[in-house]
């Protein structure tokens, strides 16, 4: 019964995207009707070629994008190919503006494959360097929540706020049940 599937990344670890397509055929038939689905590009997709197969099947222009469903705008960041450069970060900042700034968004919420932060384990945080331009503009335009995948476990935080130093600051604490 979900309204939207999001990935994360790593659709496909082998050599072509097949498996995946036929995996989400169920979605893909009801996109536009009862369910969407979208993905971000990961380390293992970004092999083989993979890439041009998932622009293809999702018409994506880019291999990063945003859109809103109703009162959120998502934006899937590509953390693999030039996360940095200047064409994304550009498309991220003003989307995150017109965003911040509108009345008719609640929500703002971003998806990409490698974590900016993470605990220890196989990947080191930041291992795509999107930390230092990408964090500014989250506080900024008070990103809701952050969607990462690539260490194929949950994790979560409390809001962040960066420091300058390399390492970030709690910005709110609870009492709450899930502390």
């Amino acid at each position: 019964d979900a309204d939207m599937v999001l990935s994360g990344g790593d659709n496909s670890y082998g050599s072509d995207m097949k498996k995946f397509f036929d995996r989400v055929k169920p979605i893909d038939d009801n996109q536009g009707s009862s369910i969407r689905l979208e993905v971000a590009i990961g380390n293992h997709d970004d092999e083989n070629n993979k890439i041009s197969e998932i622009k293809s099947h999702f018409h994506y222009k880019n291999t990063y994008n945003g859109f809103t469903v109703e009162n959120i705008r998502i934006l899937i960041l590509d953390s693999e190919n030039s996360p940095t450069g200047g064409s994304q970060v550009a498309f991220a900042e003003t989307s995150l503006k017109n965003a911040f700034e509108s009345d008719k968004i609640d929500w703002i919420i971003v998806v990409f494959h490698r974590p900016i932060y993470t605990a220890e384990g196989d990947h080191d945080p930041d291992e795509a360097n999107m930390r230092e331009t990408y964090s500014p503009l989250f506080e900024k335009y008070k990103v809701d929540l952050v969607l990462q995948a690539h260490i194929h476990n949950i994790q979560r935080t409390y809001p962040l706020k960066e420091d300058g130093d390399n390492s970030p600051r709690v910005m709110t604490t609870s009492n709450g049940p899930y502390d």
